[in-house]
């Protein structure tokens, strides 16, 4: 299934997102202007805002703020990304250097504060209180789960649950707002509510580990950065921690070693290590049950083409190649 043909229901909808994104993200002062034209010229697939569209529409949402909720998360996402970046020292995202490698930490981190303040703006001109306390708790669940993942930053003894937790305080949160929230705005009771909320959950949770197998076996070219680079972050992922806890004791020790000096000499080998352990089937099944998960939650939606996209975009998450 190709994308657009999964955006299509909401085609004009989505123009209006990156309408709306370009005609907030102005400035007067030249650097931030360089940084957001940067920034907005290097876009990725913008799966977050198309969810938030697509539950509204499929709540049988007639009015227009959801094109505003689309672009706040958006816009949020996207801070968040600026500031990883500079936690990570990562150099490349999309195929394109960072924002901190062309301008420095510093254009990283206040380009990022930029953007959440122009997110926020957009949320009180909503004059929505519901979306703005659901969206700003995301934000904190989201600063949380950055803390989570240093807290075991190097650990590959942390367990599943834990970094479970991570990964749905790190990701999943903000797919979990951008589905909620259109039922919110549809005002749907609280059985709708919870129904997108767990479709973000878990949709949000499969994401992730998809990105943790593309991290090891997917298209560099496609991806556009470095096949390994979470573990040289010294993010032990799902594929790490199930390969680091299920080889032999020498193994375990060079991963350890490898991922603690941030040490290339070993990485083809311990790449190796994780594709032929069962690490990388082990994370595709568990995104694959989240998958199931997401689409049972959409069962209690009415069939529309809105809901059907949902289930192609949820199917679409497990078996891309970057």
């Amino acid at each position: 299934m190709d994308l657009s043909t999964i955006i299509s229901p909401v085609s004009a909808d989505f123009a209006m997102v990156d309408q709306k994104i370009k005609a907030q993200l102005v400035s007067d002062i030249p650097l931030v202007s360089e940084i957001i034209n940067y920034i907005t010229a290097n876009q990725g697939k913008r799966i977050r805002p198309l969810i938030a569209l697509l539950c509204a529409k499929s709540c049988d949402y007639q009015q227009s703020e959801h094109i505003d909720i689309a672009a706040i998360i958006e816009i949020l996402h996207t801070a968040t990304l600026l500031h990883d970046d500079v936690i990570d020292v990562s150099d490349l995202r999309r195929g394109h250097a960072t924002v901190n490698r062309l301008w420095g930490n510093s254009g990283g981190i206040l380009g990022g504060d930029f953007l959440y303040t122009r997110a926020f703006r957009l949320m009180i001109n909503l004059k929505n209180w519901e979306i703005l306390d659901l969206i700003s708790k995301t934000a904190q669940t989201i600063a949380e789960g950055e803390f989570l993942q240093l807290m075991h930053c190097r650990d590959l003894m942390t367990s599943e649950a834990d970094y479970l937790k991570i990964i749905a305080f790190k990701t999943a949160s903000l797919f979990q707002s951008a589905a909620k929230a259109g039922a919110i705005i549809a005002e749907k009771d609280q059985n709708g509510r919870t129904t997108l909320s767990n479709f973000g959950l878990h949709f949000g949770i499969a994401f992730q580990l998809m990105d943790d197998v593309l991290d090891y076996q997917g298209d560099v070219d496609l991806m556009g950065k470095n096949i390994g680079e979470d573990f040289l972050e010294g993010k032990p992922t799902l594929p790490l921690l199930y390969t680091a806890q299920n080889c032999s004791k020498n193994q375990q020790d060079i991963i350890k070693k490898s991922i603690k000096n941030k040490e290339l000499r070993n990485l083809p080998t311990i790449l190796e290590w994780v594709r032929n352990s069962g690490g990388i089937d082990y994370t595709l099944n568990l995104a694959k049950q989240h998958e199931a998960s997401a689409i049972d939650a959409l069962s209690l939606l009415p069939d529309t083409l809105f809901k059907q996209a949902l289930q192609q975009l949820t199917q679409f998450i497990t078996q891309r190649n970057h």
